[in-house]
């Protein structure tokens, strides 16, 4: 069943409607709270026993392994020991996916329903305690930094919420959504610490509470201040995303490839959804900024992407380089940003520019992973696998944030771009079990 990408053709758009239909039916019976794979080890038990591993792999690997165990052969389980949370990455994914869908259909009932989400994501902001609106995770986390507290808003989370109120600004023209936007550039420019490189480059934080140097927070950040530069014209954040775009493209190795970070040895890894976070963010960054150099840093991360992180029959791969021993074979995740890197590429990497073929290569690839987990992923209730493990073993769990929202907002995005010169068709959204998307 899992991974015979030769079994399915491109996906179509009537492919992409019915997938996003049954998801959307699932959506209404499940809400928008979910379990998720950090709750084993955001417990006392996984915070204690991950700080151990971290210490000493001897002493920790036994006492991590039930946690390991029971995530490939009983992830249900997870259930006795937590419970669901509201997640502001997957409203944001959610609310973007509902303004594209009013955009392609003109129908008020999707709007609604993002304008609803968008007063409930205000509502988890961490505003009070920083200089403006921002978000992180609900749960504790244990990182090679120390304990990081559910409050702890987060650059890797934050811009995707600031993308949701500019698509709802973009939908209704509220000015309100445009000082939420303003707000959230103030946490982004004040709040992360930042840390010189030289006189050219800069790099911040992944938090308010380190100095870590993530490749992919940088991204998110240059992005988050090329965009808001975009709307509101400031140069101050055109200098700073530039110091950041620097950074990420000096981190750039020689194949093409970026490591997840220059903090630790331990974040010496290249996995697959975060080189594709890396590119799509610079390529957003890029469309304001328009430097050849940042479209050529693009170009050969993503040849890197196409070479180093898929296998042999077309499927991505979760890591290319990794320290450890991984069990997962499949990650949607994977499949999720694959599908928004390639929709990015498409649209925006200049012809001028392409040498390599690379608005063609990320069209296909687009669709036919598209095809994959539609075909191959996606279950009857409508929601999709999370991951395979050991090749065979299914983790059929609905995590919302990893990657339910994700995979959403990624199959609206491509139909869209699909179905960009056919004229908006009515349908119906009284009932999500009887949502109806564009047929033509």
């Amino acid at each position: 069943m899992f991974g015979n990408v030769s079994a399915h053709q491109s996906a179509t758009a009537d492919n992409l409607r019915s997938g996003i239909i049954a998801f959307l039916q699932w959506l209404e019976r499940n809400g928008y709270s979910s379990y998720d794979p950090y709750n084993l080890w955001s417990t006392r038990y996984g915070i204690a026993v991950k700080a151990l591993y971290q210490s000493n792999k001897l002493l920790g690997l036994p006492a991590i392994a039930p946690i390991i165990l029971g995530d490939i052969f009983a992830p249900r389980l997870t259930r006795i020991f937590s419970r669901k949370h509201r997640f502001p990455i997957s409203d944001a994914h959610c609310i973007i996916s509902f303004c594209t869908l009013y955009r392609m259909s003109g129908h008020q009932a999707f709007l609604d329903e993002a304008i609803t989400l968008g007063e409930e994501l205000l509502e988890q902001s961490l505003s009070a305690s920083y200089s403006g609106h921002c978000w992180g995770y609900p749960f504790d986390w244990q990182t090679n930094q120390g304990v990081w507290r559910g409050a702890t808003p987060l650059i890797t989370t934050t811009p995707y919420c600031f993308e949701a109120y500019c698509a709802l600004f973009d939908a209704t023209h509220d000015a309100r959504y445009k000082t939420i936007c303003e707000s959230i550039v103030k946490f982004a420019e004040k709040d992360l610490n930042e840390t010189v490189i030289d006189h050219r480059s800069s790099s911040c934080s992944y938090s308010p509470i380190d100095s870590t140097l993530v490749v992919n927070a940088n991204a998110y950040r240059s992005f988050l201040f090329m965009e808001a530069q975009n709307r509101f014209g400031s140069k101050r954040l055109r200098s700073k995303a530039i110091c950041n775009l620097n950074f990420i493209c000096d981190a750039q190795r020689e194949d093409g490839s970026w490591w997840y970070a220059l903090s630790s040895p331990s974040d010496a890894f290249i996995d697959n959804f975060h080189t594709c976070l890396v590119l799509k963010n610079l390529i957003k960054a890029n469309i304001h900024l328009q430097s050849p150099d940042v479209w050529k840093s693009i170009e050969r991360g993503y040849a890197y992407y196409q070479n180093h992180l898929f296998d042999s029959t077309g499927e991505p791969i979760p890591f290319a380089t990794l320290q450890r021993a991984n069990p997962v074979t499949r990650e949607m995740y994977d499949y999720a940003e694959g599908i928004n890197l390639g929709v990015l590429l498409t649209q925006f990497f200049p012809a001028e520019l392409d040498t390599t073929g690379v608005r063609t290569t990320a069209r296909a690839t687009s669709l036919r992973l598209a095809s994959t987990i539609l075909n191959d992923y996606q279950l009857p209730d409508g929601h999709f696998i999370t991951k395979v493990n050991l090749k065979h073993i299914p983790n059929t769990v609905p995590y919302i944030r990893w990657a339910q929202s994700q995979i959403l907002h990624a199959l609206t995005r491509l139909l869209e771009y699909e179905t960009a010169t056919q004229p908006k068709q009515a349908f119906s959204y009284q009932d999500r079990s009887e949502v109806e998307l564009p047929l033509h």
